[in-house]
């Protein structure tokens, strides 16, 4: 017997301008590993732009979340990005990043949390 999603279940991840600017630099090679804050299972369901935060939002699904009651807010999330080292992240004519910066994102932190 097949097991239908709960889609009650979500949390929502803002995208900050750290990561933006990370992935939309001309000439940049990317790679990077989430480390904390997904589940197996999640799945994106819906993206959008607040355009009061002047912040793009994912809402993302897992067994694993909490239920959300009806006509309450998305909670939001935390993920923990590092960036790889290596030749994946490095601009063209630029030597490789040296560190495997760790990206953290969420809430409002200029660390990089989604």
């Amino acid at each position: 017997m097949k097991t239908e999603k709960d889609y009650s279940r979500v949390q929502g991840f803002p995208l900050n301008q750290s990561i933006l600017r990370m992935l939309f630099t001309r000439g940049r090679k990317v790679a990077y590993e989430v480390e904390q804050g997904l589940p197996e299972d999640s799945q994106i369901v819906r993206s959008y732009y607040d355009r009061n935060l002047h912040q793009y939002f994912f809402v993302v699904q897992s067994q694993e979340f909490e239920r959300v009651p009806e006509g309450e807010p998305i909670p939001f999330g935390v993920l923990v990005v590092r960036e790889l080292q290596g030749g994946a992240n490095e601009r063209e004519g630029a030597p490789a990043s040296a560190g495997g910066e760790e990206v953290e994102q969420g809430n409002q932190s200029e660390a990089a949390r989604i």
